[in-house]
């Protein structure tokens, strides 16, 4: 999976399993020990406020998880999703599955909801600080939350979900399939369409990415599907495919690639207070 995806996924996840937890529950801490910080040798989490309703202001909440999510529960957080929406900063010049193969190029972002129906939206801005790191830690994110009225789109149900990834691997194998230098990609798409009947998915480098006492199976088939499903990218990508002959190449894998982001959203948003686990758990 995209690792910046994964971060905001993580985010959400645990901190919607936070809140649900009692008021004096400890917040989980994700920063450095989390798979999607293996690579990330520095977190802030900032607060854009404006003094007088017109100087801006920047607040330092925290250089960990935990006092990000202890201050937005301080400050009346309700719930925390995953989003999607034009109001999460990015460059939209390109088509949205060959933006997300640079830095920043997804939409997406972390909307947290507070009691009083304000809103804020949670985005995540990653630079290269050490590249030659000895533990390959040589990203440094900031993630900045701001008040916003914007709606974003938080997925489908997990039936929905999961009904179109599989129509959108379906297509992409059938494309894959028979060409020339074209079988492993055939073979990504069918082992992503297996994943969603596994009776043990595991997400790929991400074993930890939900906390497992919130999710059940069919979340974890999702993100597992998804996970493997992620072709985008720079170099040696399916994004990097000539396929100039083809025509349906672009709308498939446009369908794809809002499948599996869809995918994302409705297995980090959806519910489960009785989830059966088919991880360990919560390692945080």
């Amino acid at each position: 999976m995209h690792g910046e995806l994964a971060e905001l996924v993580a985010l959400a996840a645990y901190g919607s399993s936070f809140l649900a937890r009692p008021a004096d529950a400890e917040p989980p801490e994700l920063f450095p020990a989390g798979s999607v910080f293996r690579f990330t040798n520095t977190v802030e989490f900032r607060r854009r406020t404006r003094r007088l309703a017109v100087i801006p202001v920047q607040h330092l909440v925290g250089r960990a998880c935990a006092p990000w999510y202890a201050d937005l529960r301080r400050r009346g957080a309700t719930a925390i999703r995953l989003g999607r929406g034009d109001a999460t900063p990015r460059n939209r010049e390109l088509a949205s599955y060959i933006e997300a193969g640079f830095s920043g190029g997804l939409d997406a972002a972390v909307v947290v909801q507070f009691g009083d129906g304000r809103r804020e939206l949670w985005s995540g801005h990653w630079a290269v600080t050490e590249r030659e790191h000895p533990e390959q830690r040589i990203w440094c994110v900031t993630f900045t939350g701001v008040s916003t009225s914007e709606t974003l789109f938080e997925g489908p149900t997990l039936n929905a979900a999961a009904h179109r990834l599989r129509a959108a691997l379906d297509a992409a194998a059938s494309l894959a399939a028979g060409r020339p230098y074209f079988g492993n990609w055939e073979r990504v798409f069918r082992d992503a369409l297996a994943l969603l009947d596994s009776e043990s998915p595991s997400v790929p480098y991400h074993p930890d990415l939900l906390p497992p006492e919130r999710y059940g199976i069919e979340s974890w088939r999702l993100l597992a599907a998804a996970g493997r499903a992620w072709v985008f990218g720079g170099m040696g990508s399916w994004t990097d495919v000539a396929m100039d002959d083809e025509p349906s190449y672009e709308p498939v894998t446009t369908e794809l690639f809002d499948a599996v982001l869809d995918a994302v959203l409705a297995a980090t948003n959806t519910r489960a207070e009785s989830a059966t686990s088919v991880h360990g758990p919560a390692p945080y």
